[in-house]
């Protein structure tokens, strides 16, 4: 989900990739896909798929839904001027075209079927499994390790998931120290629609939840939601089946 703080091992930007020769992946799709070399031209169709490439160092010549991502990303932040490729289901192919790119990445679903032929004519193409409620946290670390093969950048990334690893267990040690381990942690926010309000609430297999266990902390909201991302929906009077 992001956040203001910047990592401090986080690698420099760079479009050098670290490594040559042929890459193959399989995707989210099952399909194998092969690069000749490290894709330096990115065009990102997602928000995790962009901030995992600019994590890695490389900022994409192309981005889906530029304004959306600078709204809900804080971490990464896009610096270049990346081609405005469309919306992060409906990809524009004229504007994929135009980025120039070696790779195009985003998640299943991101390229309408109708479109992935000439999709695929442009630039190898590569949609992850976007998420996965009962392995938040592994498939996470699955997609920016794939995502770090193809950038040629498995060094960087093994330096990025090691200190998450270290911030999560420097968290876990301060929650304890507080006096705070178990203590029951909701997350969920609202959406308004005239005068009718819900809450989009975060179930035990939602990334953040996910990661707030791994710190100590219970999920007291306890539904499991939906299949991939762990959410459900709850009305106002709901919220008074959570504990007190």
């Amino acid at each position: 989900c992001g956040t203001t703080d910047v990592p401090a091992a986080a690698p420099a930007a760079s479009s050098a990739p670290a490594s040559s020769g042929p890459i193959t992946v399989t995707d989210g799709r099952g399909k194998s896909v092969t690069l000749p070399a490290p894709a330096t031209r990115v065009v990102s169709l997602e928000w995790n798929t962009t901030e995992d490439v600019i994590t890695l160092g490389v900022q994409p010549t192309g981005v889906a839904d530029i304004k959306g991502y600078g709204s809900w990303v804080t971490a990464s932040p896009i610096t270049g001027t990346p081609v405005d490729v469309g919306t992060r289901t409906e990809p524009s192919l004229e504007s994929v075209a135009e980025a120039e790119p070696d790779l195009i990445i985003g998640i299943v679903g991101s390229v309408p079927e109708s479109a992935m032929e000439q999709m695929e004519k442009i630039a190898p193409v590569v949609l992850l499994t976007g998420a996965d409620a009962k392995r938040p946290i592994e498939l996470m670390k699955e997609n920016f390790t794939t995502t770090a093969k193809l950038l040629g950048k498995d060094a960087e990334a093994s330096t990025v998931l090691a200190d998450l690893d270290a911030a999560v267990a420097a968290g876990k040690q301060k929650i304890a120290d507080a006096g705070k381990a178990g203590t029951p942690f909701s997350l969920s926010y609202i959406s308004a629609e005239g005068n009718s309000f819900s809450l989009r609430m975060h179930g035990p297999g939602s990334f953040a939840i996910a990661v707030a266990s791994q710190l100590g902390l219970t999920p007291a909201w306890t539904e499991a939601g939906d299949e991939g991302w762990g959410l459900s929906t709850l009305d106002i009077e709901g919220l008074t089946t959570l504990p007190a």
